[in-house]
């Protein structure tokens, strides 16, 4: 059955998909040869490629909450440009991290994700730190990310830092496995108006507004709307009820007051609607649930920042921010408030030592009310966090051997005082070229519902002696005597640029996990009033610490500037996970072989630029098979897929799209639900078309 969707007027049948597939395949095969036939070789005394000056010079900030030459970190960094945004064709901050190598990114439906770093992928992949702007997204709810609140005006990002490997030594717990920072422009660089509208197959419509202007020379000032429009995904060839839409605004202020100060202030507000299906069985009637709900997402943040150079040697920050976040689910209801102000002050001494040190603290306050099958008790809960950090970076041969030092010290109300050191060497043998190696220690806090949840599921099928259905009772019960999950984690990489116009990054890991959470029998035979029956079974379980881990893999990343017009990026990494309980546990967890994650990930990106009004890019990209255990095993077949986009800037400012994804096949799965809570769709082949105007 051909769908038709339409936007503003606009209407695009899936029936025209492979045509408008045929037509973008037809050109990534002609283009390449017409960019040759249009563009010499660079010869070797040119100026350096603004690709060289881009990937070498790139100032971050993410890995020791300082300023760095992108080429002198010590660290796995990979930076998503405005450019690489731009030329991607993504329109959701998931699919931007998929370039990125070492990053796990499988979409469960047409509005959740599963995104992690080195291994461990979940929905709520709880070793991953996710900031935007230096402000933590992180849940304590679930320990992890909502991505389906995670938005913003794709042209008003100025970059996406992200680590791989803990970021524990400067931001603290739950910076395990790496760091995602979202960092968007200042207001000044995002001036006079935008409007970028577009509609597809899959995304029925969407639209950005966004105006920049000045109050004074000394201040500016942006403002920004978006609305968007999602499809569902398929199961079994029919239609899921996972469709998905949402609305948010924002502004953004920056206030140049004087020489040496800096004043930021920022916020956003969003509403939305993301559709499940949800099958599960509860221990009170109906006894079975099997119906479409819709997830109501609604959220307000502002945030202020203070940034003061006192010298070229010295500076001072003060970032706070509040936030509100409601979700309301068929199953839970969570309304939370957060606080959080971090102050931090670098300085450098004798010109050896480049010191940053910092103090921080957050309150969040939750109201929970419980549905169905969760019960979380207490259902309102205060939890607050102080934390302090110090590091040094050492230089011990001017400009080609250095040694950083730090540590992060916390106190939470889950486990107490967390201390988590972290070690890193940098060397740089030659010219262009850098080696690094470091030692860290990372922890993640138990989440809030890992401390206070109680589910209570009745599985479906069962029978008595006499053939009479009977009600199963499988509880699940969190444990306040949880402690930190804790990682050892050593590194190796290597940077280097072999010509001025290409760069190699390689870097290695080798992870070591303890007390990682695991889902024991046994636990309380009754609880908070759904005692079973004379007629019924009763399947207890609990959380606790009795599994371990080792993981260890590698990644690499290059980038070559092949001509003026044309540019590749190869981006290739291997992971192997290998878990273990202990003696006495009874978690079912598949240890041999963890498989949550894809072993083997590769992507070969291609920009051309056909003159100066034409652009044609293409990604395409392998991820070896899944194996998930749910309530069944199920394994996730390996899948290669190819996104093509075309762009064309008919007039100075106005750029039309037209942009095809996972075009190699009709439909595919990336991952399953994490839980029998919800039900996973697959991702289908799409083609939207887009309008940027700047005026």
């Amino acid at each position: 059955m051909a769908a038709i969707v339409s936007f503003s007027e606009i209407s695009l049948t899936k029936g025209n998909v492979m045509e408008y597939m045929r037509s973008l395949v037809l050109l990534l095969l002609l283009l390449p040869q017409l960019a040759l036939a249009q563009i010499d070789v660079l010869e070797e005394d040119e100026e350096l490629s603004l690709f060289f000056e881009e990937h070498e010079l790139t100032e971050i900030t993410s890995v020791s909450k300082k300023s760095q030459k992108l080429s002198d970190v010590p660290a796995a960094i990979f930076v998503i440009t405005q450019e690489d945004i731009r030329r991607s064709g993504s329109i959701t901050i998931p699919d931007l991290l998929r370039m990125v190598p070492g990053v796990q990114v499988a979409r469960l439906d047409s509005n959740k994700w599963a995104v992690s770093v080195r291994g461990f992928n979940e929905r709520f992949s709880n070793k991953l730190l996710v900031l935007m702007d230096g402000r933590s997204v992180y849940s304590p709810f679930f320990s992890g990310t909502y991505w389906d609140s995670q938005d913003v005006v794709f042209q008003d990002i100025e970059r996406i830092e992200v680590i791989r490997g803990p970021g524990s030594t400067v931001w603290g717990a739950n910076a395990v496995n790496g760091v995602i920072n979202i960092i968007t422009k200042n207001s000044q660089q995002s001036q006079g108006g935008l409007i970028d509208t577009g509609v597809g197959t899959e995304d029925n419509g969407f639209v950005s507004l966004r105006y920049g202007g000045y109050f004074s020379e000394e201040m500016t000032y942006r403002i920004y709307a978006k609305y968007f429009k999602r499809d569902t995904g398929t199961v079994d060839s029919d239609q899921g009820a996972d469709d998905w839409h949402a609305t948010r605004g924002g502004f953004r202020l920056d206030w140049q007051f004087s020489s040496k100060d800096m004043i930021t202030l920022q916020g956003d507000l969003y509403d939305g609607t993301a559709g499940v299906h949800h099958g599960f069985g509860q221990a009170i009637p109906p006894t079975f649930l099997d119906e479409d709900d819709d997830t109501e997402i609604i959220g307000a943040n502002v945030l202020f920042r203070w940034d003061r150079r006192f010298n070229e040697d010295s500076n001072f920050s003060l970032q706070s921010s509040v936030e509100r976040t409601i979700r309301d689910e068929i199953f839970v209801r969570e309304d939370r408030h957060t606080a959080n102000v971090d102050m931090q002050f670098q300085t450098n001494l004798y010109d050896k030592h480049d010191i940053v040190v910092g103090v921080g603290g957050r309150y969040t306050m939750d109201e929970i009310i419980n549905r169905n099958l969760w019960y979380m008790l207490p259902t309102e809960r205060n939890d607050k966090l102080i934390s302090a950090f110090i590091q040094d970076e050492i230089s011990i041969i001017p400009d080609s051997l250095s040694v950083m030092l730090g540590s992060k010290f916390e106190r939470n109300d889950y486990t107490g005082t967390e201390i988590q050191p972290g070690a890193r060497v940098t060397w740089k043998p030659r010219d262009k070229h850098t080696a690094w190696a470091s030692v860290s220690n990372a922890v993640r806090t138990p989440s809030r519902a890992e401390h206070d949840v109680r589910i209570y599921v009745a599985p479906q099928g069962a029978l008595d002696d006499n053939d009479q259905p009977v009600l199963g009772l499988l509880t699940i019960e969190g444990d306040r005597d949880m402690d930190s999950e804790d990682l050892m984690a050593y590194e190796l990489g290597y940077r280097f640029y072999p010509t001025k116009h290409m760069s190699v990054d390689i870097a290695s890991f080798y992870n070591v996990y303890d007390n990682l959470r695991s889902v024991e029998s046994g636990g309380k035979a009754v609880g908070y009033g759904h005692e079973p029956t004379p007629t019924a079974y009763l399947l207890p379980t609990h959380l606790e610490n009795k599994l371990s881990g080792k993981t260890k893999g590698i990644e690499l990343a290059a980038n070559w500037q092949v001509l003026d017009s044309w540019r590749l990026q190869v981006a290739y990494n291997y992971l192997d996970m290998q878990l273990e309980r202990d003696s006495d546990s009874t978690d079912e967890t598949e240890v041999d072989d963890e498989n949550d994650s894809p072993d083997h990930q590769a992507s070969l990106r291609s920009w051309i630029n056909v003159n100066k009004d034409v652009d044609f890019d293409g990604t395409l990209r392998y991820i070896s098979k899944l194996k998930r255990t749910d309530v069944v095993e199920r394994d996730i077949p390996s899948y290669l897929e190819l996104d093509l986009r075309i762009a064309w800037r008919p007039v100075d400012k106005l750029e039309l799209r037209l942009v095809g994804q996972n075009l190699l096949d009709a439909q595919h799965s990336e991952f399953t639900a994490s839980t029998i809570l919800t039900q996973a769709t697959e991702v289908e082949r799409s083609v939207y078309a887009k309008a940027e105007w700047m005026f």
